[in-house]
């Protein structure tokens, strides 16, 4: 996450595909969030998500 608050360099360790994977890229990259802080100063920043699915079967 950039000092922005804007998500950058998205890369996935382990996917399920069927597009959620891709699906759940895209969202990632709409989000901004609240920059961290240093000293007051907002930095950029490294961050893990972790994004479960729950796939309801009818």
């Amino acid at each position: 996450m950039n000092k922005n608050g804007e998500v950058e360099n998205i890369s996935k360790i382990i996917g399920i595909g069927a597009g959620c994977d891709e699906n759940t890229i895209l969202t990632f990259e709409k989000l901004i969030f609240e920059p961290a802080l240093k000293q007051n100063k907002p930095v950029d920043i490294e961050m893990i998500a972790i994004v479960n699915f729950k796939i309801n079967n009818k």
